[in-house]
């Protein structure tokens, strides 16, 4: 995913590896520094630059012959299937389900009703050293605001109460715009800002994702794109992470489907001035190099598949789009001609209704709702819960870990485990590895960049083991010979 942010330009070893990698084709020029396995592409011309030229061409031209409904997958006997099996209701897991969120919602009531006094206490200690140190008194107060703010009850009923909202009169002094930044301030750095329980929405849309997560019912499609950044309409990787509860009804850990495309189109541009490109660093396997309407083909049959139920059995499972504020993701796919669903449910709120739609779980918003703003991207989301990471900003890589964030996040005996109820010592966490963020360098493996330049140099006779190794780069002319390649 693409973030613009105000930061120093990051630096990137570029190399030609031609002399070593006799079984492997150089793509777009010395610049680009990928290398593609069968290098069977059609040669890019040099009359655009930067590659840009010819990616918009082929956006133009894109021939989406699938439209919203065809799929390929369901022609692999894995895939087929897999359609004919129904989920199996377990009562035993969804009373697990419903009595830890009946423990967490009483949880977070009594933390926001502990957090409104504190801050109550501190706004109104601000106050009084402002008055005392200006030598104004303070008349009387009046209430000048009462707003209705809708609340869920431990039984998950709305019910409404009064917020009075109570102002100083001051008899003389300086302008009261002084004390009101000053209990600004106090009212913004107070911790913690319990989000989710005064709005049903909000906290409906925290448990649902749960519910749907725990209880194994529902395929998740997470998707991730990263575009060019200096020119944002040109999509540059595609990465694609699937869970499907189908194919985890035995299994011991959750297995994924995470597919990483390249578009071949804009193969040449690299990011370098906001992000990294670790464009080659995959570690799902190989990079599928594919022009960018096989990508759409590809993805295409992908969503039909796994998002559109063909079967009734297929009909019992829940489905979602995942992502990291996985909105702008869903635009871009539509923008290059993917055919999402319509009548998307992004506020998960109809869960158990008969008909049934395709839910939106977005990290970013469920990390927000739950604890505010500050720390929210993806890489400092799972640094904050000591999941392991590596090499983000690679599109197929930023899928996957956001998936894994997702299952995480909603896993009930790892929120248990990590404390991710105790909204108090989650704030202060967040708030210890900012200040960490301000006042420490950064460690960073120098595993990459020794074996890089060690692999440029044929003379040296001692190498350094490397820590990470990548799947490299394969071009595909066909997206259906690519899917069966990556296995069943």
């Amino acid at each position: 995913m693409l973030r613009k942010f105000v930061g120093p330009k990051s630096k990137r070893l570029k190399m030609d590896t031609r002399k070593h990698r006799s079984h492997s084709t150089h793509m777009g020029g010395p610049s680009s520094a990928i290398h593609v396995r069968d290098g069977s592409h059609p040669q890019f011309t040099n009359g655009h630059s930067h590659g840009t030229g010819q990616y918009l061409t082929a956006a133009a031209n894109i021939n989406n012959h699938l439209g919203g409904h065809k799929t390929w997958v369901s022609e692999v006997e894995h895939f087929k299937a897999l359609s004919t099996t129904a989920y199996v209701h377990n009562a035993a897991q969804e009373k697990f389900i419903e009595e830890y969120l009946t423990e967490m919602r009483q949880s977070y009531m009594a933390q926001e009703v502990r957090s409104n006094e504190e801050l109550e206490a501190k706004v109104e200690k601000a106050e009084e050293a402002w008055l005392s140190a200006h030598g104004v008194c303070k008349v009387s107060k009046s209430v000048v605001e009462v707003d209705n703010v809708a609340i869920v009850d431990l039984k998950g009923k709305d019910v409404c109460r009064e917020e009075r909202v109570e102002v100083s009169t001051l008899s003389a002094g300086p302008d009261k715009k002084e004390l009101e930044k000053v209990l600004r301030k106090v009212r913004n750095e107070h911790i913690p800002k319990v989000s989710p329980s005064p709005s049903p929405e909000n906290f409906r849309y925290l448990e649902n994702s749960i519910r749907m997560l725990v209880s194994k019912q529902t395929i998740c499609f997470c998707v991730d794109i990263e575009a060019y950044e200096s020119n944002t309409k040109v999509v540059t990787e595609i990465g694609i992470s699937i869970y499907d509860p189908r194919e985890n009804l035995y299994s011991a850990v959750p297995n994924f489907r995470t597919y990483h495309l390249i578009v071949s189109e804009s193969m040449r541009l690299r990011n370098n001035k906001f992000v990294c490109d670790y464009k080659d660093c995959f570690l799902q396997g190989e990079s599928m190099v594919m022009t960018l309407n096989s990508c759409v083909e590809f993805i295409q049959s992908l969503i039909n598949y796994y998002m559109l139920p063909r079967t009734e059995p297929d009909g019992t499972w829940n489905r979602a789009f995942v992502g990291h504020n996985v909105k702008g993701d869903l635009r871009w796919l539509s923008s290059i001609g993917v055919k999402i669903p319509k009548d998307l449910d992004h506020e998960v709120l109809a869960l158990g209704h008969k008909k049934k739609r395709i839910g939106v779980l977005d990290t970013e918003k469920l990390f927000r709702l739950s604890y505010g703003s500050k720390g929210s991207s993806l890489g400092k989301i799972l640094r904050l819960l000591e999941i392991p990471h590596a090499y983000l900003h690679n599109a197929g890589n930023d899928a996957y870990f956001t998936l894994k964030l997702l299952m995480h996040f909603c896993d009930i005996s790892f929120r248990k485990r990590l404390g991710m109820d105790d909204l108090y010592g989650m704030a202060h966490k967040i708030e210890m590895w900012g200040e960490r963020d301000h006042h420490e360098p950064k460690i960073l493996p120098m595993s990459y960049t020794l074996a890089t330049k060690e692999f440029t140099n044929p003379s040296l006779r001692r190498k350094i083991v490397s820590q990470t190794e990548f799947g490299g780069c394969r071009f595909f002319m066909d997206p259906f010979q690519a899917f069966k390649f990556r296995g069943t």
